[in-house]
């Protein structure tokens, strides 16, 4: 069992270290041959680790292969190495996940780390990383997602992983829709690239020394609804197999509305007409040769039809609404480990919100069109208007950080539309035919306040265990992560469940003191929560809360094929 002797001394090696990945040694380099040729990496003296960073998995995605599906790399590195020091450049994207990173179009890539005099033949387990950020920005490369406090977790543990991240196109790179790209089997461009980078690591992990059938696929927000996608892909197929078991952090199959081409369309209109492209004969080719800079520079000024590019049923990938798959059993059956925040909607909900009429409102002009007027105020009936029951929750009349009478109602509603009913809705699923684990992180950082509340991405910190101190994110912003004892030890407790979960498709081997049996779902219907000592710490619950309404929202998406 861990100590918080060790959980001190962790965290105080990485707040020296946060930025160890920028202080490589230069020799002996470590390699390891793959498809293509030998990928040279570098030690990682600190971490006793070695990283593999920017190794492709796709031909360039520039010219002709721009708004294509990626294409495999048919050729040999150059004089048969490739440079893997340092990470590429990320993805282009719009939104502040990557503010201080280099863009470049020239990004599908993916990183490698594992531990020390690790080699081919080792069968470790993956825990392959999945970036969010809403389908618009992000990257592998984000220093909040550094994987050497996780790998040295598991060397902790006993139970050694090896480490990878990707990154996918975004934003109108990766996610641009019109009739014209659904037409030519273009959508859903990012998750295609996904797709190719699961499929690398199943031809080429084994040199690094993973087992490519011990693959763990785990991400947040948009990451984790992109697992979502590949759970749900071509209808549930696992022929080839590119995983055994999901983590999935505030995100499911439910969790976006569904548009069509035509909706999107407008978008793309005013796109092609920004990079004057309209009047071309092949609109598509036009685009493909439209500068790099003006092509970018679009995709900031121009607004889409929803709320951002996304992933659309295009009749393949996503062959049809996901909680039809769902209900009709069309899935990969894995293991999973899924949960949700406990004020998640304080994120989504639009603030100002006065009135029943204004909230009503408010829910169909936010991707839930669909619904009917009727059907959106049965849903408000369910939820109480006294803000003493609204998000954040446990926080009596304190009002919240919005400034409508009810806004704490509307961010109830909006978290358990978005991300805590379907992950209800998505464990109650996956329990009927494999194991799943559920969770719900009620833990309050140091940084925030109660009027903020437990929203959404506050536990990713947590489940990285990176201990960034403030202000060092590219954001320049806090890492929700603090160094309380209770920051501390939740963070070691998820880190530890995770690496658990990857290596024995259990969270319950985490060798961490006081903390309670976890349940899987099928057995009583428990959710993992994680509360500050002062709550009593971490408990199990049985997932309840809310029912009408979660249950009425989970119905309606079906209804409404979401």
């Amino acid at each position: 069992m861990v100590s918080f002797n060790s959980i001190a001394r962790t965290t105080l090696l990485g707040v020296l270290t946060w930025g160890a990945h920028s202080a490589l040694c230069q020799s002996p380099r470590p390699t390891a041959s793959v498809t293509n040729g030998t990928v040279v990496g570098v030690e990682l003296p600190t971490f006793n680790q070695e990283f593999f960073g920017g190794i492709p998995f796709a031909q360039p995605p520039v010219g002709d292969l721009r708004l294509r599906l990626p294409v495999s790399i048919n050729s040999t590195f150059p004089n048969g190495t490739f440079d893997a020091s340092e990470y590429s450049p990320i993805c282009p994207g719009h939104g502040g996940d990557d503010v201080g990173y280099s863009l470049d179009e020239d990004c599908l890539t993916l990183n490698v780390l594992r531990p020390m005099n690790i080699s081919a033949g080792a069968n470790l387990p993956i825990m392959l990383w999945i970036y969010g950020g809403g389908y618009v920005m992000g990257s592998s490369r984000d220093t909040r997602y550094n994987q050497s406090y996780t790998v040295s977790r598991s060397v902790e543990m006993g139970t050694p992983v090896i480490g990878v991240s990707i990154n996918y196109r975004v934003s109108h790179f990766g996610f641009m829709n019109s009739r014209q790209i659904f037409d030519e089997g273009l959508s859903n461009i990012g998750l295609w690239d996904q797709r190719l980078a699961l499929t690398w690591v199943q031809e080429n992990i084994a040199a690094f020394g993973g087992d490519p059938a011990k693959v763990t696929v785990w991400g947040e927000s948009a990451g984790a609804m992109s697992i979502s996608m590949h759970l749900i892909a071509f209808g549930g197929s696992d022929d080839p197999p590119l995983f055994r078991a999901a983590i999935l952090e505030s995100g499911t199959p439910t969790t976006q509305s569904y548009e069509t081409p035509d909706l999107y369309q407008p978008a793309f209109d005013s796109f092609t007409a920004f990079v004057n492209c309209s009047d071309a004969q092949d609109v598509l080719a036009c685009l493909r040769a439209v500068p790099y800079d003006l092509f970018f520079a679009a995709g900031g000024n121009i607004s889409t039809a929803t709320s951002n590019w996304e992933p659309i049923i295009d009749g393949n990938f996503i062959p049809a609404f996901p909680s039809q798959l769902l209900k009709q059993g069309k899935y990969v059956n894995v293991p999973i480990l899924s949960g949700a925040n406990t004020d998640e909607g304080v994120s989504f909900g639009p603030g100002g919100i006065n009135t029943e009429d204004e909230l009503i409102d408010a829910l169909f002009a936010t991707s839930f069109g669909f619904a009917r007027n009727s059907t959106l105020r049965n849903l408000s009936s369910l939820y109480s208007s006294d803000p003493t029951d609204g998000a954040p929750f446990g926080t009596g009349d304190l009002p919240s950080i919005k400034n409508g009478s009810l806004d704490k109602k509307a961010d109830a509603i909006y978290g358990d539309i978005m991300m805590i009913g379907t992950r209800r809705n998505l464990v109650e699923t996956y329990s009927n035919t494999t194991t799943a684990w559920s969770y719900r992180f009620d833990h309050l950082p140091e940084y925030l306040t109660v009027q903020e509340g437990v929203g959404h991405f506050v536990e990713t910190p947590f489940v990285f265990n990176n201990p960034l101190p403030p202000g060092v994110a590219p954001t320049g912003t806090a890492n929700p992560r603090g160094n309380s004892t209770d920051d501390l030890f939740l963070g070691l407790t998820m880190q530890s469940q995770w690496i658990s979960f990857a290596v024995h498709l259990d969270p319950n081997f985490h060798g961490v003191e006081g903390i309670p049996y976890w349940p899987d779902y099928a057995n009583g219907t428990m959710n993992m929560v994680y509360h500050n000592s002062t709550e009593g710490g971490t408990t199990v619950e049985v997932d309840n809360f809310r029912q009408a309404g979660i249950a009425f929202i989970n119905e309606w998406s079906t209804d409404f094929a979401r």
